[in-house]
């Protein structure tokens, strides 16, 4: 009995030792589960099972089974000092990092939430609903993303008065003498307030749009008469037709006629008003070209052909036969007549010609009326009416032998839109100026002269040359002016470039006007600025908005108004300048910017 407990005894302590060491194995080789995510939009997780063992932590257990541990580029789902012992899973993330951009402002991030709207708000960065944020809110946040760019946007009622060009009246008064005018009614612009919507991109204006327009003043017409025969030399009668004969090159001649009117232009030498004539005199023969640009030809060919034999001498039997003549739609006939005979020698002589008839549209150049007037400054001008071209039908029948043009005639000529005249105000207001002299270095002493200018203030032009031009009556009314600055000599069409660029810059009036060509002229000064000229600053890359974007083009050929012409022409030829900037914008950037005219300058 006794031998029977001791036995049992036995058994049962090595029962538990087999006990102590499975539960010790189990514990110690404890599974983990490992989960690795690219985060690049793939959607490819990998997965791994490992044993841990017993003290090891789970930093201890990733990097002996190979995967990185940094905080900033990766997430791990378990805090990285905890015993792996106790853990079953553990999910690493790749983290997204980049840069987010607004404005001037840079911010990194590094994250894994799901989206990029998800981001923003994990920086508190709050997006107004007209911001444009690239990508989209939506896209998914992977760690390919490196860049994220917020613009924000602002939009302004910006409200500016303009003028409202007046329009010019021309009438006929037998009264005038010919070749010149009288003006019965100034013209006077009017004004109007324009409310437009800007739009900003990070404080900088990339749009603007007229949202509506209101008329405070109305323009008031000019009113010019003229004499009836300078009226009647811009314009001849609706439906008129003209006749030029032609000879072929066989010296037979041919001759056709037709209803024809003439107009009389008349040239008259008068400093009251000059009519200029941009036409071309007509030659005794009309070449009509294919110009697509200047007429729109259509062809209504109708042909007439003639063919003879000639017989042979010693035959003395003739054979004629003629043929009958069909009329065609537009009037012209075609006629064949053939004259056979026979011959011994079986040779023939044939010669043959036909005729073309072309219907032309032909541009009618409009003219140009030069009123002076006394309310502009003198060597000041405005278009008050723009030209417009007329058209006309011609049409010419073209002879054509053996394949050669022998000759052709006009058959008719028809006026199908009236040319417009167009009406340039030159102002003769004469001004005054007084310039003082500087010190002289050389004698030490200082001398002012007062002096009285009747000289014209004209603005150069291609024919009278580059001359500087007296001060403009505006000089006087206009705060912060300094003279004696650096002037330049350009041609009228840089003259006529500088004030379109300066008129789509700023054409609230003369200061503001000013102030533009004032900044070119600073620029040009420096030289640091894309070159050392009015004109090469202006078209120098990415320095006025206004020529990057062609917008300036529409006040080409004069359309600026006086007020810009003669800012343009006191500062380049003039000297004359209203501040020392070098740079302006529509909206203030600073506290410290100055407004002069429409813009803000600094």
């Amino acid at each position: 009995m006794h031998l029977g407990k001791k036995k049992a005894f036995i058994f049962i302590a090595i029962a538990c030792v087999c006990a102590g060491v499975f539960f010790a194995l189990k514990t110690s080789n404890n599974t983990v589960k490992i989960s690795y995510d690219p985060n690049d939009g793939s959607s490819k997780t990998t997965t791994k099972t490992v044993y841990s063992k017993q003290g090891q932590t789970v930093q201890d257990l990733l990097k002996n089974n190979g995967y990185s541990v940094d905080k900033d580029l990766y997430y791990y789902s378990t805090s990285l000092a905890d015993q792996a012992s106790k853990i079953h899973n553990v999910r690493i993330v790749k983290k997204a990092n980049g840069v987010i951009t607004i404005g001037d402002k840079k911010i990194r991030y590094s994250s894994v939430q799901k989206t990029i709207s998800d981001l923003l708000d994990e920086k508190n960065i709050k997006i107004n609903k007209d911001d444009i944020v690239t990508p989209g809110t939506s896209t998914l946040l992977t760690s390919k993303i490196k860049n994220i760019n917020v613009v924000r946007v602002t939009k302004a009622q910006v409200a500016s008065s303009e003028d409202i060009p007046y329009q010019t009246e021309v009438v006929a008064d037998s009264n005038v003498t010919q070749g010149s005018s009288k003006v019965e009614q100034s013209g006077q612009n009017g004004q109007k307030t324009v409310v437009s919507e800007a739009v900003y991109h990070n404080g900088v204006l990339v749009s603007e749009k007229v949202k509506s327009t209101s008329v405070k003043t109305e323009p008031v017409k000019m009113k010019v008469s003229l004499n009836p025969s300078d009226i009647a030399a811009n314009t001849s009668s609706r439906g008129s037709t003209s006749s030029i004969s032609s000879v072929d090159s066989s010296n037979a001649s041919s001759t056709s006629s037709s209803q024809a009117s003439t107009s009389t232009d008349s040239a008259g030498k008068s400093t009251a008003a000059t009519i200029g004539d941009n036409t071309s005199k007509s030659k005794g023969v009309a070449e009509i070209k294919d110009d697509s640009k200047s007429a729109t030809v259509k062809d209504t060919t109708q042909k007439s052909e003639t063919s003879t034999k000639a017989p042979d001498s010693s035959n003395t039997s003739n054979n004629q036969a003629a043929s009958s003549a069909s009329e065609s739609s537009n009037n012209a006939s075609m006629t064949e007549t053939s004259k056979k005979s026979d011959e011994n020698s079986n040779t023939s002589e044939k010669s043959d010609s036909s005729t073309i008839t072309k219907t032309s549209t032909v541009n009618i150049p409009f003219k140009t009326c030069n009123v002076y007037v006394s309310n502009l400054a003198k060597g000041t001008t405005q278009i008050t009416t723009q030209g417009v071209n007329g058209e006309k039908t011609v049409t010419t029948e073209m002879t054509y032998k053996d394949g050669n043009l022998v000759s052709q005639k006009e058959i008719s000529s028809t006026i199908t839109k009236q040319p417009v005249t167009q009406v340039v105000a030159v102002g003769t207001k004469e001004e005054q100026t007084t310039t003082q002299s500087t010190d002289s270095n050389q004698s030490g002493t200082t001398a002012t002269s007062a002096s009285t200018s009747s000289s014209s203030a004209s603005a150069p032009s291609s024919s009278s040359g580059n001359t500087q031009s007296s001060l403009s009556q505006y000089v006087s009314q206009t705060k912060n002016v300094t003279y004696n600055h650096k002037t330049e000599n350009i041609s009228a069409s840089d003259f006529d470039f500088l004030c379109a660029v300066v008129s789509q810059e700023d054409n609230s009036g003369y200061e503001g006007a000013l102030a533009v060509i004032s900044c070119i002229m600073n620029r040009a000064d420096s030289g640091k600025w894309g070159g050392s000229t009015a004109v090469s600053v202006v078209k120098a890359e990415g320095q006025f908005s206004a020529y990057g974007d062609g917008n300036y083009t529409k006040y080409l050929n004069g359309k600026s108004s006086a007020a810009v012409q003669a800012a343009v022409k006191d500062c380049v030829y003039g000297g004359v300048r209203n501040h020392s900037y070098y740079s302006f914008q529509a909206k203030a950037k600073t506290t410290k910017s100055v407004k002069i005219g429409g813009n803000y300058y600094q």
